[in-house]
Parts: structure tokens; sequence; C-alpha cells
């Protein structure tokens, strides 16, 4: 919940920044859950950035293949009642 909300805030910057910012909120979400899982390590900066870069791609993957992970909320439960 908190990454769509830091995306809404960021998107001016975003669009400044043709999404570069986009990956700042990336790395702070990995940063946050460090701090709040405690089996989650990242040794180094640049683990996190190679981390940061593997999330983004499998995001940017997953966005662009069609499939159930795309349908959400309202839109998933219209579509449960139409397939019984």
């Amino acid at each position: 919940m908190l990454k769509p909300l830091l995306r809404l805030v960021t998107l001016p910057l975003a669009i400044l920044t043709f999404g570069l910012a986009w990956f700042f909120v990336s790395l702070l979400m990995l940063v946050i859950t460090k701090g709040i899982v405690s089996g989650f390590l990242i040794h180094g900066f640049g683990t996190l950035i190679e981390a940061t870069v593997i999330i983004w791609g499998v995001n940017l993957i997953l966005d662009l293949t069609p499939g159930p992970w795309q349908v959400t909320g309202r839109r998933r439960k219209r579509r449960q009642r139409n397939s019984r």
C-alpha cells in the first residue's frame, strides 16, 4: 500500500526524470523491507542497486505480460462472479 502512494506522490518527478525517480522508490522499498524483515539482508550499496534492477526488470516483464496478476480489486471480484 505504501508503494502506490509513493508512486503517486513522485509522479511529477518521474515525468521530469523519465521514470528514473521510480527506480529510487523501488530502492526505498527495499531499504524499508530490510528494516522491517529481520531475515532480509542486503550487504552494501552495490547489492542494493543490483536487487533493485532485478526487481524493476521482473516488474516490467509482469506489467507487459497479460495474466491474472494484472486484475485486482473490483475487476477481480467481477471476473470471478462472471466466470461462475
